[in-house]
């Protein structure tokens, strides 16, 4: 036993080789030595494990669940409070502040908070020298260590489940999967939730595609390539390592296992307490104009110019619009001009007839108008929002301007089906059943059966044009639907390629 510690006291650094080095002269001294810095590192060991069973501070429920790690929309601040409410034990982390500030848990860990600091230091942190990169690098370091040493540990001792957004984990994704593998050892029970560009694949996704224009609107198709490849191999390892996968069939084209439909689940919303409904005079309408917002995350995928140009063409039909388009303000403002405004339009190459935004108004019984390429199903018939198809768009604003009851009808079924069939309450019910491990059949999507291909926040000319080049530069394989060949032949129909 002796012989195989010999040497290994890297852990200290420079200043541990060099004081064995030293006491390795005396056979008496080198044992004193080794057996010094044995104790030391389990004396360590054993304060750290007893710090950690402090912190955790395990609460008396039967259920504990850990939602995290980043915020998509108020979702999973929504389900966190109505977990609570059903007196199980649910604490959301998000280790990263979001730019839309959607509230967040105030009582986290102080290792949790020194992540977010972090994180939004590294962020914050632009430039091209040598500094900038040294020092972003030496924040990420710091931020990695403590997700590790710190977060893995505690969350690891107080939870029993993980629900986690889109691909984010604890322990960043460039050291790989193996903090899941961990929690599977454990014996915790993980699910993965997905909510678009986390799983589409990015030669559809306009977000991507976007990013990756140059300034003549050239794609890089070879960078486009790679993003597709990490994306269905990070989608792979999740599938292995899950216990349950909830996605979106529209854009779940990347799965080989079935998964839960999260149209069954719904999008949950449950406002925060600086939300509240305005009263009285701040609702009174000043003018007859209707009141119309749009609210963009990103303008291009959204269709912002588009829908502005619209609007301006019914302006000049002499309508009385007052149309507001608000863009990176905080979640509160958002909600706060929901609240005063007539209807809403949400985007026009949507791939969902109800997205988050369009659920946080339809709660403030606002009507939507949502664009897209989706045909008709049960999702598109029974969502009451006005699903149309982008060449429709003026003609829908017009519609809800004319005709006052259609409008006041569309938002009152809105605000009925958010509070009713997709309360955060039924939402939180429905996660309790696919932990419990009690999914109906009908909850299950095989992604065999997909066959939707028009994407997100890209018009149907720009998605053939991009995918044509992406296939002929790298060939079929490169779309990652070999497992899938019916669905990859529908796509070269589309494109019209052979």
């Amino acid at each position: 036993h002796s012989g195989k510690l010999k040497g290994r006291f890297a852990i200290s650094g420079n200043a541990v080789f060099l004081i064995h080095g030293y006491f390795a002269q005396n056979m008496v001294m080198e044992m004193l030595w080794r057996g010094l810095v044995i104790s030391l590192l389990s004396s360590a060991g054993e304060v750290y494990c007893w710090w950690i069973n402090m912190v955790s501070n395990k609460q008396p429920a039967d259920l504990r669940i850990f939602l995290g790690t980043i915020e998509i929309a108020g979702y999973y601040h929504s389900l966190a409070a109505s977990f609570t409410d059903r007196e199980v034990y649910c604490r959301q982390i998000t280790l990263a502040p979001h730019p839309f500030k959607y509230a967040e848990c105030s009582d986290s860990p102080c290792f949790v908070q020194w992540v977010r600091k972090i994180s939004a230091k590294r962020y914050k942190t632009k430039g091209r020298s040598f500094v900038f990169w040294f020092s972003r690098g030496l924040l990420w370091g710091c931020e990695s260590v403590i997700r590790i040493f710190l977060i893995l540990p505690w969350a690891t001792a107080k939870f029993d489940v993980f629900i986690f957004a889109a691909n984010s984990k604890i322990v960043d994704a460039r050291f790989g999967y193996w903090d899941i593998a961990l929690l599977r050892l454990f014996r915790k029970r993980v699910i993965f939730v997905f909510h678009g560009s986390d799983s589409r694949p990015p030669y559809i996704s306009g977000t991507v595609i976007h990013s990756l224009e140059t300034n003549k609107s050239l794609v890089n198709i070879k960078e486009l390539c790679k993003k597709t490849k990490k994306q269905k191999e990070g989608l792979r390892r999740i599938e292995k390592l899950a216990h349950v996968v909830v996605n979106n069939p529209v854009y779940g084209h990347f799965h080989e296992m079935p998964f839960v439909n999260i149209m069954h689940i719904g999008i949950p919303f449950m406002p925060a307490e600086e939300d509240a409904r305005l009263t009285g005079k701040s609702l009174e309408k000043i003018s007859n104009c209707v009141r119309i917002l749009h609210a963009p995350s990103h303008r291009e995928s959204k269709g912002s110019d588009i829908i502005q140009a619209s609007v301006e063409r019914l302006k000049e039909k002499k309508y009385q619009i007052d149309y507001i388009e608000i863009y990176n303000l905080p979640h509160s403002e958002v909600i706060r001009e929901i609240q005063q405004c007539d209807f809403i339009i949400d985007q026009i190459y949507s791939d969902a007839p109800m997205a988050g935004f369009a659920a946080e108004a339809a709660y403030y019984g606002k009507p939507a108008i949502v664009c897209g390429y989706l045909p008709k199903n049960q999702w598109v018939e029974q969502i009451p929002t006005y699903y149309c198809h982008p060449r429709k768009l003026e003609a829908s604003i017009e519609l809800l301007i004319n005709d006052g009851n259609f409008k006041k009808d569309l938002g009152r079924k809105a605000e009925r089906f958010v509070k009713e069939q997709w309360s955060a309450a039924a939402v939180a019910e429905r996660y309790h059943r696919i932990i419990e491990g009690d999914i109906p059949e009908k909850w299950w999507f095989d992604p065999k059966n997909i066959t939707y291909l028009h994407g997100w926040g890209l018009p149907e000319a720009k998605l053939k044009e991009t995918v044509s080049s992406y296939i002929r530069k790298h060939g079929l394989s490169a779309l990652q639907l070999d497992d899938k060949p019916a669905l990859r032949d529908r796509l070269l129909t589309l494109v019209q390629l052979p």
